[in-house]
């Protein structure tokens, strides 16, 4: 009986991207599968997403093995439809020929019956691993630690054990020994971009791995855009004092609203917003080298912290967002490029960007523009200190202010540092301002 296969294709995630590295199969040849279940997880320039299934159905044939860098639209996978018997024994999985019980597998002559037991257990170890979804460094660390998978509770998606279940597991049974190889500081302490943990001590060889897919093209492109626009840049002092003061005393009502948190990168967003309108140029792109379009939608790409890596998914329209609209969607986009719930087109179509290492504490730096953009806002930590201000009576005095240190980077081709002054200067005096409508 001839049976019609469903081919998976690596998929397009992006007009640029011609390439995607697997990074785990879900599942296995044989298992059941449902439409919309996650099939794998991959790896382009611009996202990290789980993949699902496309229709119900057996998993008949996995093409490619975990860490192979795929181009699109090549066929890693294939559907048989539900019921199907597939012999996952026979290379990548091929469908059966008949629905029938399939042929009993022939074990190899071995030494003695101890030896098939311990096999036999060794490949339900394998198994459940594999059906608990752990990574290779969970793996790790299960087995470095000496405990049992089974009895840590998994938080990930579909019940998968992670590294902070781990940590946690050890913490809530008293246990300190894994604190040498695995402090817990975070994601990504103690370990390496690949994910490997790292020790150091005398006469360990230097661990040396590939850049992943991220890294690579954050480099790429932070190159060429250093080699295409030249960069300049001017510093500016903000007072955030009343802002900060509106957002203290509405942010419970604004969370019991609307369900997100009211944060300072909401003010400063629709303030940069509003001084786009005025000042277009900085909602534009050179193209062919020396034509300048101007975008008629205002599309703001926030940048996101991924545990290796960084990702800028895009606001759309924010001519027409609300202080609300855009806390709902700054949640938004962290929480799905968090969970690699991003489509394509959700970090495609910027035409400025903002990120804000403030909130580690950063007070300011130099952002490299992101081509083919002509600005870039980089927002220092919101810090309290003492300021020169001007009291009631007019005279001169010492009181304690909210600062921060916004950046901007600037195509030097397109905009002039006066220019870029006079930007700054009327995001800085509706931030100072202070009276954003929040309708709570």
């Amino acid at each position: 009986m001839t049976v019609t296969l469903t081919d998976i294709p690596m998929p397009q995630m992006g007009e640029s991207v011609t390439e995607a590295t697997i990074i785990q199969w879900y599942k296995k040849v044989g298992d059941e599968i449902s439409q919309d279940e996650t099939l794998l997880e991959i790896s382009t320039a611009k996202v990290e997403a789980e993949i699902p299934a496309p229709c119900d159905g057996v998993v008949a044939e996995l093409l490619f093995a975990e860490g192979e860098t795929v181009d699109v639209d090549t066929i890693i996978a294939r559907l048989a439809p539900p019921g199907t018997q597939v012999d996952p024994s026979i290379g990548n999985g091929r469908v059966a020929e008949e629905k029938a019980s399939p042929s009993p597998v022939t074990v190899p002559a071995v030494e003695s019956q101890e030896d098939v037991v311990d096999a036999a257990a060794i490949e339900r170890e394998r198994r459940h691993l594999i059906m608990r979804k752990s990574t290779p460094l969970v793996r790790s660390m299960v087995r470095e630690l000496g405990l049992d998978l089974e009895q840590i509770p998994g938080t990930g998606r579909h019940g998968r054990v992670t590294k902070e279940d781990v940590l946690r597991f050890l913490e809530s049974h008293g246990e300190d020994k894994h604190h040498e190889h695995y402090p817990i500081h975070g994601p990504g302490a103690s370990e390496t971009l690949g994910g490997k943990p790292l020790t150091f001590g005398k006469g360990l060889a230097d661990l040396v791995e590939p850049m992943n897919a991220m890294r690579k093209s954050i480099a790429r492109h932070m190159v060429e855009s250093r080699r295409i626009s030249p960069h300049a840049h001017t510093v500016h002092e903000v007072d955030f004092t009343r802002a900060m003061a509106l957002r203290e005393k509405r942010k419970g009502q604004f969370q019991e609203k609307f369900g997100v948190k009211l944060t300072p990168l909401s003010f400063i967003l629709k303030a940069v917003t509003e001084a786009i309108v005025k000042y277009p140029i900085f909602n534009s792109s050179v193209v062919d080298g020396d034509r300048i379009a101007y975008h008629r939608s205002i599309n703001i790409g926030v940048a996101v912290a991924l545990e290796r890596g960084l990702i800028v998914p895009v606001i759309r329209n924010m001519e027409h967002k609300s202080v609300q609209q855009i806390a709902a969607s700054i949640h938004d986009i962290a929480s799905r490029a968090r969970s690699k719930k991003l489509m394509p087109a959700d970090v495609e179509g910027g035409t400025f960007t903002v990120t804000s290492p403030g909130q580690k504490g950063a007070l300011m730096g130099l952002p490299i523009l992101a081509q083919p953009q002509v600005a870039v806002l980089y927002v220092g930590a919101i810090k309290k200190r003492p300021c020169v201000i001007e009291g009631t009576d007019g005279a001169d005095v010492i009181g304690v202010r909210s600062m921060g240190i916004l950046t901007l980077a600037l195509d030097h081709r397109v905009i002039d540092g006066w220019v870029a002054d006079t930007f700054m200067m009327e995001i800085r005096d509706r931030i100072e301002a202070g009276n954003f409508e929040l309708d709570v």
